[in-house]
C-alpha cells in the first residue's frame, strides 16, 4: 500500500550500505513506524541498482529455520543446487552456522554486492537466541552486507559491535504523512487526511488504519477511538468482528491465530477449530478482515498484518472478563493449606502406583508434592484412609520431647502411634475386648474416641490421663514403659500392640474392608535435630516392614529425600520394590505452573481453548501468555527450568507457586488492569528469580541448617565450582566431619558432583546450581 511512497529514510540507509567500513545495519524503531516498509523499499532500490537483496521475515521463525529461510531467497536469484546448506542451526558456537556462513560465501562469486535483509527479529520466536544466531552468522561472511531490523529496547544490540550501524526510523514529518495519505487513501477529503495526520502521530502504521477505516465507513477518522496504537488496533479488530458474516467463527479464528505466535497454515489453524478449510477462508475473504491479516495462498498460510493487531486480540478475546494481576490467585506453596490443589495437581498416575503396585514408602525433596498425593489419596474413595497430617503431634504423645527410647523402644513407639489410627477403624460389630482395647488406646492418646460411656475401661483410662499416665505396651518381643506427655503416676495397664493390629487385621479381611494409614510430614518431628531424625527415620522404616505383612492394613510414609537418604544403604535395599520417588518431567512442572495461573476466572475460556488430552495445556502457547519468550538469551521454559534445578536434576512445583506469586510482588503495576500479554515482564520473572534463589539458599543455611558454615563462605567468596581440596578450610569441624557435611550437601541438592577433563587429564569438582547462586550475582 505504501510501495509508491518512498521512506525518507530511504536514502540515508542506502548511503550508509554505498560507504565503505560497516559489515551491517541495524534499523531500530517502534511498532508500526515503518521498518518493514523500509526494508522492503530498500530490496526494490538495491535490485533496480544492479545488487542482489534478499529479504527474510524472522516473524515466528526458529532458529533452525534461519537456513531454509535464507536458502529459499537465494534459490529465486541463482542456482545453489551444488551448494550444501545445514538444515539445522542452533545456538552459538555450533558448526550449523558455520556451515550456512561457508555455503552464503561460495555463491558469492555469482552475485553482485549481495545484501541479506532480515526484518522483525523482535517477532522471531525466541528474539535473544535469534540475535545470537544472526551475530554469529555475520562473522563468517565475507563480502555480503546485512540489515537487520528489530523494535525490541532490550535486544543485546552491543553484540554486533562498532561494525554495525544504527538506523533510527522515528515518525514520519508532517508533510510526509501528508504524502503518504495521498498515495495510500487518494479519495479521501482534505479535511479527513488533516485529521487523520493529526491522529497518527506520525506513525504510517495508524495513519493507514485510520485511513482505510474512513474509506469503509465514508466517515470522518473519528471513528476510530484512541491516540496510541494499541488502542486504534483494538477498535480495528473490534470493527471487523463487526462486520464479519461470522463473528463468532472468526474471533475463534482470530484467538487461534494470536496462540499460534502469529503466523500458520490455514490448515493446520482448521484442523484446530475442527472445521473445514473452505469454511475459515471464507470468513477470512470478507474487506473488514484485509488489513487484520495477510493471506498468503501459495504457502497456505495466514499472519496477522502486525504484532500490534495479534496483541490486540489477545488481550481482548482470550480473557473472559478484565482483571488485575493482584487479582489472581495461585495456592499455597504448602500444599496442606493449598486451595487451588485439584485445578493444578499434575501426575495423578502417582496414585495408581502407590494403590496397585504397593509403593508404601514415597520419596522426595522439599516441595516436590508429598503432601499433595497425601491429601489426594486422603480424599480417594477405592480406599479407606486414615490420614496423620501431623505426625509430630501424634508421636509426642507417646514419646515425650524431654525424653527418648532405644531403637527397640522407638521402634514400638511408631507401631503404637499406627495402631491408635487403625484403631478408629476397628467396627461396632468387633469383639468386645477388641473394641475395649482401641477405644482405650485412643483415649489414653487424646485421641477422638466412641462417645463417653460406652465402655468402663475407656472411661476409666481417659481419668487416668487427666491425672497423668505411664502406660505400658508390648509390641512383639518388646516391652516398653512409656511416660505419657500429661502424666507422672505409673499405671498397671498393659496393652498388647501386636495383638492389636494382627485382630483387626483379621476382623477387616473377614468383612472384605482394606484400611491405608497415611503419615505425611515427618520432617517436623524433632525437626532440628538431625540425630534424633535419623533415629526416627530408622525406626519408622523397620516398623513399616512389619505392617506390611498384614493383609488388609496398609502403611503409606511420606520422607523427605535426604532423611530417606540417611537410613542405613543395605537396609534400605530391601525397600526398593516398595519405594516411588517422586520425579518431575519438564513438561509436567510446566503443567503445574500453567495450572496456576489458569485455574483462575478469566482463564477460563482459554484453558478450554488449550486443553489438550487428558487435561493437559498447550504448553508453548499458554507460556506466551505469561512470560516473555525469551529470557536473559535462552527460550523461557529452559530458562525456567535451568533456574530451578537443583543438583540432583530434581525441581519442584513448591518452586512454581513461589515465583508466580514473587513476579506478582516484582511487576510494576499488579493493581492496574491487565491490556496485553504477556502476564508478566522480563523484569518482574528475573528479579522474582533473584528473590526464589535467595530464599533457596537460606533453606539450607538456615533451615536445614546442613553445612551453614561451608555455605556461607561460598556465597561470600561467589565460589561456584571448586574441588574439595581447594574449599576444605571453609567447613567448621564443629558441625561434623567433612565428607558427612558434603554427602549431606549433595542429598539437599546444593552440591552437584561434576567431572573436568583437561586433555588426557579429569578430577572431580562441585558446582552449586544456578538455583542458589543467581542472588550471589545481584546482591
Amino acid at each position: 500500500m505504501e510501495a509508491s511512497f518512498q521512506r525518507p529514510e530511504l536514502i540515508h540507509l542506502l548511503e550508509i550500505l554505498d560507504a565503505p567500513g560497516h559489515q551491517g545495519v541495524l534499523v531500530l524503531g517502534g511498532p508500526g513506524v515503518g521498518k518493514s516498509v523500509l526494508l522492503q523499499q530498500l530490496e526494490t532500490e538495491l535490485q533496480r541498482r544492479g545488487r542482489e537483496a534478499f529479504l527474510v521475515s524472522l516473524r515466528g521463525a526458529e532458529v533452525a529455520d534461519l537456513s531454509a529461510l535464507i536458502k529459499n531467497e537465494v534459490t529465486r536469484v541463482v542456482d545453489v543446487s551444488d551448494v550444501e546448506f545445514e538444515r539445522t542451526i542452533r545456538a552459538s558456537g555450533s558448526d550449523g552456522l558455520g556451515q550456512v556462513s561457508a555455503a552464503l560465501n561460495q555463491v558469492t562469486g555469482r552475485l553482485t554486492a549481495p545484501v541479506l535483509l532480515l526484518d522483525g527479529l523482535d517477532e522471531a520466536g525466541y528474539p535473544q537466541r535469534m540475535a545470537a544466531a544472526v551475530e554469529e552468522l555475520s562473522h563468517g561472511l565475507d563480502a555480503w552486507t546485512l540489515v537487520l531490523a528489530s523494535r525490541l529496547a532490550d535486544i543485546e544490540y552491543r553484540r554486533f559491535g562498532r561494525q554495525f550501524a544504527r538506523l533510527y526510523v522515528g515518525p514520519l514529518a508532517e508533510a510526509d504523512m501528508f504524502a503518504l495519505l495521498r498515495v495510500t487513501a487518494p479519495d479521501l477529503a482534505e479535511d479527513v487526511v488533516r485529521d487523520i495526520v493529526r491522529k497518527a502521530d506520525g506513525n504510517p502504521l495508524i495513519a493507514r488504519l485510520v485511513a482505510a477505516q474512513a474509506l469503509q465507513h465514508r466517515e470522518g477518522a473519528g471513528v476510530v477511538v484512541g491516540e496510541y496504537l494499541e488502542g486504534l488496533t483494538e477498535s480495528w479488530v473490534d470493527g471487523a468482528l463487526q462486520a464479519s458474516p461470522d463473528p463468532a467463527l472468526l474471533g475463534l479464528f482470530l484467538e487461534e491465530l494470536a496462540l499460534a505466535g502469529g503466523q500458520d497454515r490455514i490448515s493446520v489453524l482448521a484442523g484446530k477449530l475442527r472445521i473445514g478449510e473452505g469454511i475459515v477462508r471464507a470468513v477470512l475473504d470478507f474487506p473488514s478482515v484485509f488489513s487484520l491479516v495477510t493471506v498468503d495462498e501459495q504457502a497456505g498460510t495466514v499472519e496477522f498484518a502486525h504484532a500490534s493487531v495479534q496483541e490486540a486480540v489477545l488481550s481482548q478475546q482470550v480473557f473472559v472478563r478484565p482483571f488485575r494481576l493482584a487479582d489472581l490467585r495461585f495456592g499455597a506453596e504448602e500444599a496442606e493449606h493449598d486451595d487451588l490443589l485439584d485445578a493444578s495437581y499434575v501426575g495423578r498416575h502417582s496414585l495408581d502406583r502407590i494403590l496397585v503396585h504397593k509403593r508404601t514408602i514415597v520419596i522426595g525433596d522439599r516441595g516436590s508434592g508429598k503432601s499433595a498425593i497425601f491429601r489426594k489419596l486422603g480424599e480417594e474413595r477405592s480406599i479407606e484412609a486414615l490420614p496423620v497430617d501431623d505426625v509430630g503431634d501424634l508421636l509426642h504423645r507417646i514419646v515425650d520431647k524431654g525424653t527418648w527410647l532405644d531403637a527397640d523402644a522407638l521402634r514400638a513407639a511408631w507401631l503404637v502411634a499406627i495402631a491408635a489410627t487403625v484403631a478408629s477403624a476397628v467396627p461396632v460389630e468387633a469383639p468386645k475386648a477388641l473394641r475395649r482395647n482401641a477405644s482405650g488406646l485412643r483415649a489414653a492418646l487424646g485421641l477422638p474416641t466412641e462417645p463417653p460411656g460406652r465402655t468402663r475401661w475407656a472411661m476409666h483410662v481417659l481419668a487416668r490421663l487427666l491425672g497423668g499416665t505411664t502406660l505400658k505396651f508390648g509390641v512383639g518381643p518388646v516391652d516398653f514403659e512409656t511416660t505419657l506427655p500429661a502424666g507422672t503416676p505409673p499405671s498397671r495397664g498393659f496393652l498388647d500392640v501386636d495383638s492389636l493390629l494382627q485382630e483387626t487385621d483379621d476382623l477387616l479381611e473377614q468383612t472384605g474392608r482394606h484400611v491405608v494409614v497415611l503419615l505425611d510430614r515427618i520432617d517436623e518431628a524433632f525437626k532440628y535435630d538431625r540425630g534424633r531424625q535419623e533415629a526416627l527415620v530408622q525406626a519408622l522404616l523397620q516398623a513399616e516392614a512389619r505392617v506390611v505383612q498384614l493383609a488388609r492394613i496398609a502403611l503409606v510414609v511420606f520422607l523427605r529425600t535426604d532423611l530417606f537418604e540417611l537410613y542405613d544403604i543395605q537396609e534400605k535395599n530391601k525397600l526398593v520394590s516398595r519405594s516411588l520417588v517422586l520425579e518431575w518431567s519438564e513438561e509436567d512442572w510446566l503443567q503445574v505452573l500453567i495450572r496456576r495461573v489458569f485455574a483462575n476466572e478469566p482463564f477460563d475460556r482459554l484453558a478450554r481453548r488449550l486443553r489438550v488430552a487428558d487435561d493437559e495445556i498447550e504448553l508453548r502457547a499458554a507460556l506466551e501468555v505469561l512470560f516473555p519468550a525469551e529470557i536473559e538469551g535462552q527460550p523461557v521454559d529452559r530458562w525456567l527450568i535451568d533456574s530451578l534445578r537443583n543438583g540432583n536434576g530434581d525441581i519442584s512445583p513448591r518452586l512454581a507457586v513461589l515465583l508466580l506469586h514473587l513476579a506478582r510482588d516484582h511487576s510494576a503495576r499488579p493493581d492496574a488492569p491487565v491490556t496485553a500479554v504477556p502476564l508478566f515482564s522480563t523484569d518482574a520473572v528475573q528479579r522474582a528469580m533473584t528473590k526464589l534463589s535467595d530464599l533457596s539458599f537460606y533453606e539450607v543455611a538456615n533451615d536445614f541448617k546442613v553445612a551453614p558454615t561451608f555455605v556461607l563462605n561460598c556465597r561470600a567468596g561467589k565460589l561456584a565450582h571448586f574441588t574439595l581440596a581447594e574449599v576444605e578450610q571453609l567447613f567448621d569441624d564443629a558441625e561434623g566431619k567433612i565428607g558427612d557435611q558434603v554427602r549431606l550437601l549433595e542429598r539437599l541438592g546444593f552440591l552437584e558432583r561434576v567431572v573436568e577433563q583437561r586433555g588426557t587429564q579429569t578430577r572431580s569438582m562441585f558446582r552449586i546450581p544456578r538455583l542458589y547462586t543467581r542472588c550471589w550475582d545481584y546482591a
